[in-house]
């Protein structure tokens, strides 16, 4: 696993114990990343600045998909494969628990603000969603598109990739929606949407300055949800 900064500069921050990354997120609050091994069967976690690992989950956890991550409210979640679930657990790796289920989930995204979970349903060529505890399920994207994929969230639209096209329409209502661009290259993969804005990253209290987590020790901050 390669991280690069602005100035394409490239670092290696993963090359052992790694089989299939299938998901990625960052948590800019804490410095930690977050990664589902979709071989493996595991969720990792890494200090960014000690490159200290943890495996978080390696039971009951079969082809785990895309991941994404709440800093304020110490939350990740992710698409369990083998159970066609969207789950979530405290950052720490506590209060593990099941929120959704569909028949073919792909892809995760997070309105923080809200405290809503989105994902595609590539059975059903739709967009769903559920508040962070499972509750108030609708349905924000009727079946216009062919195959929902790669979510990203910003503001007031949800972003989408469509096979070669990249989608925005009103994350409340589904309305609005249009094409923004035709085309993309999607040979490698189309689960690479994202959204880059400082509005998009809050700078939000840091709970390990506020307990110490002792020598050596990842700090991990439990949910609040």
């Amino acid at each position: 696993m390669i991280a690069c900064d602005d100035n394409g500069n490239h670092a290696v921050l993963v090359e052992d114990s790694i089989s299939y990354p299938a998901g990625l997120a960052v948590d800019w609050i804490h410095g930690l990343l977050f990664w589902t091994d979709l071989y493996l069967g595991t969720i990792n976690v890494m200090d960014l600045n000690t490159k200290q690992r943890k495996v978080l989950f390696n039971i009951d956890l079969i082809q785990p998909q895309d991941i994404a991550v709440d800093p304020s409210k110490g939350l990740i979640f992710w698409i369990h494969g083998n159970e066609k679930a969207i789950e979530r657990a405290s950052m720490d790796g506590n209060d593990r628990m099941t929120i959704a289920k569909s028949r073919w989930p792909d892809s995760l995204a997070l309105d923080i603000f809200n405290e809503r979970v989105y994902w595609a349903n590539g059975d059903r060529n739709t967009i769903a969603s559920v508040d962070y505890n499972g509750n108030d399920l609708r349905t924000i994207l009727n079946p216009v598109s062919i195959y929902p994929s790669s979510l990203a969230i910003f503001e007031e639209k949800l972003y989408w990739v469509d096979q070669w096209v990249v989608l925005v329409m009103n994350i409340f209502n589904g309305t609005e929606v249009r094409k923004l661009i035709n085309g993309v290259d999607n040979t490698y993969s189309q689960n690479t949407l994202r959204v880059y804005h400082d509005a998009a990253q809050p700078v939000l209290p840091n709970k390990c300055d506020q307990h110490s987590c002792g020598d050596g020790a990842i700090c991990l901050p439990k949910g609040n949800s």
